[in-house]
């Protein structure tokens, strides 16, 4: 029997439907996601080449959307019981991840896409580069990655420098526009069918769920108590967050097959 704070038949039916999709998805795993010759995602690749793999951007991203959810229903599910803000970190990842791996490919623009993974890669070196110049300062870090940082910072700023190059400078989108086309893209098969509705789910997930990894205290003003007796507070309806999260996964999965060519049909 699963514990959850004052949990409905309906409420074990969605845990149950959810636990199935996160197992399916691990077992789909095990099997080498193809991307087929002539496909919307082989074009990508060489149109982005040699700057960035869209595929593995977006793969990557797949990947560990999927295991952060199957992470938290299965210490659920075996458990019995659980602590709702546990998990925000590892829902905050799934989050991030899937509206990453959406945002590079949803366009039916190849350019738009190709565009989309180089500022998803800039944003990623900006990021390497950040923390090799802190770990510069670490006297123990030339042993941990057999390199001097110095060498490695020149080699990520000639990335930086040539993915700014084909971006013709433009910045990459913000995760207000990544999030907005997430909520588009499953509000199309969800029972929340206004968009607007779930913009404000991962919105309200993405910044509350990183206050909570960053051991913030603002994001607890959001929280109400679901169960008295125990005193477990949540932010939003866990189950309906972790719902959310799966069907973007499962728009997410379908679409990448769309792209790699692995399905006729066409995204929505």
């Amino acid at each position: 029997m699963v514990y959850m704070p004052r949990a409905t038949q309906e409420d074990l039916e969605l845990m149950v439907s959810i636990v199935t999709k996160a197992r399916r998805w691990t077992n789909d795993k095990q099997r080498a996601m193809e991307m087929w010759a002539g496909s919307d995602l082989a074009t990508d690749e060489a149109e982005c080449s040699p700057d960035c793999s869209p595929a593995h951007l977006v793969l990557w991203s797949i990947n560990s959307a999927t295991d952060s959810l199957h992470a938290i229903t299965e210490m659920i599910w075996t458990r019995g019981e659980y602590i709702p803000t546990t998990f925000y970190p590892l829902m905050r990842t799934a989050l991030v991840s899937v509206t990453r791996a959406l945002w590079i490919l949803h366009p039916e623009d190849p350019a738009e896409r190709c565009k989309r993974a180089l500022g998803e890669a800039l944003k990623e070196a900006n990021s390497k580069k950040q923390a090799l110049i802190e770990f510069a300062e670490i006297p123990s870090v030339k042993n941990i990655f057999g390199q001097e940082p110095s060498e490695l910072i020149e080699a990520v700023n000639k990335q930086i420098e040539q993915l700014s190059l084909r971006l013709g400078g433009q910045r990459p989108k913000g995760e207000t526009s990544m999030i907005r086309t997430l909520a588009k893209q499953v509000s199309v098969n969800s029972e929340v069918s206004d968009a607007n509705e779930l913009i404000g789910r991962y919105m309200l997930m993405w910044h509350a769920f990183s206050g909570s990894v960053h051991g913030f205290s603002w994001q607890d003003q959001l929280a109400t108590v679901v169960d008295e007796d125990t005193g477990t507070e949540i932010i939003g309806d866990f189950l309906q967050n972790l719902h959310h999260i799966s069907s973007a996964i499962e728009d997410v999965l379908d679409l990448y097959r769309q792209r790699a060519g692995q399905l006729k049909s066409s995204p929505s």
